[in-house]
């Protein structure tokens, strides 16, 4: 499952110094040594930072490396995967769709996919948009996700294999953070709108955006220049 978004760090716009505006005195400070104390307790090579307040850039900056063999610097540019920061993506792109009346939250899932299965053929019945967006299915946090990550399946072929996914416990009731949940509800935007995920989330929201740095994809994350 490889839906993870890059974005610039923290940092949506390209703006120079100059228009950034005054800073309040705790980011002059404190605020340096408040990430560095931070970055060495939690062990973290490099990270970069947008604090933005009423619309308006106050500071952002990198900090640290973002190679650690080649030691080259974190700036405000750089590129960083976000995991899954990007079911925000997911969720805001169903949600606009649903404003729109292009779908429903509560549209059941077998209404997009008919052949798609659950361990229980009841919960198949039912289970909707709005419940694979709330991690509700009744499997345990994580369940199968290992065997998902970093596989040359599609994502058809993880939506397929939910069915042997056993829940320990029940459908709308017990809480189980689950990745192969998302990827099913994204799966219902191409169906709705006919371009893929990273499509759509490209045009609805990064290019409305002005995110121009952002990409929907990480495959040629080596190959991008100045990305972490």
């Amino acid at each position: 499952m490889r839906k993870l978004i890059i974005v610039l760090g923290c940092c949506l716009f390209h703006l120079s110094a100059s228009t950034l505006i005054a800073q309040p005195n705790f980011i002059k400070d404190s605020l340096n040594s408040y990430i560095e104390q931070g970055m060495h307790s939690w062990n973290i090579p490099g990270l970069a930072i947008a604090i933005i307040k009423d619309g308006k850039i106050v500071v952002m900056k990198g900090f640290g490396v973002r190679n650690i063999s080649t030691h080259e610097p974190v700036d405000e540019n750089t590129l960083f995967m976000i995991a899954s920061n990007s079911k925000l993506f997911t969720a805001t792109s169903l949600s606009q769709l649903a404003y729109d009346h292009k779908l429903s939250l509560n549209d059941k899932i077998i209404k997009y996919f008919p052949d798609f299965q659950l361990y229980d053929s009841a919960v198949t019945k039912m289970v909707t948009i709005r419940d694979m967006l709330s991690h509700h299915l009744g499997t345990k946090t994580f369940q199968g996700d290992f065997s998902f990550w970093d596989s040359k399946n599609s994502r058809h072929e993880i939506m397929y294999k939910m069915r042997y996914l056993k829940p320990s416990g029940t459908f709308r009731q017990d809480f189980g953070y689950c990745n192969s949940c998302f990827l099913t509800a994204g799966e219902i935007i191409p169906k709705v709108t006919g371009k893929p995920w990273e499509v759509y989330v490209y045009d609805s929201l990064i290019q409305p955006l002005k995110m121009t740095h952002t990409q929907t994809l990480g495959y040629a994350m080596s190959r991008m220049p100045n990305a972490a």
